[in-house]
């Protein structure tokens, strides 16, 4: 009999403890501002989300690919065409002044790597039909810059132009706001200098293209022979019967 009993008492537990586990209440997760599951500033709590995921894949790198892709979509994109000339015996970059506002070098937006097409039609864009111009030959690799903190990053693309400017040109356009900076400013790229200069019309501080000097080929620098003889040498006959840039809506000279 003591044993039936023994018997009995262990089924009375055995119910209890079923009944016990499965009678606990749900958990239910409620919002909260300061947190995704516990208070983020304890020890024991759990700071990222969970994700079960397929198994046999690394969701977690997957997530930051997906991530780097959309960033880089998201990301601004800008066309700074540096438009450079030989005046005087000197090397220049062509800028512009509005009244006392500070000088701009002019760009445009883009959505996508430039072609040598989109590039020209930039220049035709900005500058009308003022002086000719040519994309400088032999710099295959267009400079591509990453300027401002990791959240917010600006990507420029930076072609050097070759401009051809006479000096009675020079002279009539400093009277409509052409300003010439001296190509050492982007030559030292000390950002004291270009931060005084804009880049427009996204009004970032020119010193954001000062890393152009680092984005060129070595043999191609902009203090080099290389870039002083694309200057000055005669073009081609070929380029030198093009017509001026032809006129052209957009941003640029005499446009707000």
């Amino acid at each position: 009999m003591e044993l039936d009993g023994n018997r009995n008492r262990a089924r009375v537990a055995g119910k209890q403890r079923r009944l016990s586990m499965t009678s606990q209440p749900e958990l239910t997760l409620e919002p909260s501002g300061t947190s995704r599951v516990s208070r983020s500033g304890s020890e024991k709590s759990v700071g990222q989300d969970f994700d079960l995921g397929t198994p046999g894949k690394k969701t977690t790198r997957d997530r930051r690919l997906v991530s780097a892709r959309d960033q880089a979509l998201e990301m601004p994109q800008c066309l700074v065409p540096l438009v450079c000339t030989a005046f005087r015996n000197a090397l220049w970059v062509v800028a512009w002044q509005k009244g006392l506002g500070p000088m701009q070098i002019f760009s445009q937006t883009v959505t996508e790597m430039p072609t040598t097409v989109k590039v020209e039609n930039c220049l035709k864009m900005l500058y009308l039909d003022s002086f000719l111009m040519r994309l400088i030959p032999d710099v295959l690799v267009m400079p591509r810059i990453l300027f401002g903190p990791a959240e917010s990053k600006i990507k420029f693309f930076t072609p050097l132009v070759d401009a051809r400017i006479s000096e009675q040109k020079v002279a009539e356009l400093e009277l409509q706001g052409m300003r010439l900076l001296p190509m050492s400013l982007f030559t030292e790229a000390k950002k004291h200098e270009l931060a005084k200069f804009m880049i427009s019309p996204i009004m970032v501080t020119a010193d954001a293209i000062g890393k152009l000097k680092l984005r060129l080929p070595k043999d191609k620098k902009m203090e080099s022979n290389f870039l002083k003889s694309a200057l000055t040498q005669s073009w081609p006959v070929e380029r030198t019967t093009l017509t001026p840039i032809q006129r052209q809506h957009g941003v640029g000279l005499g446009h707000g």
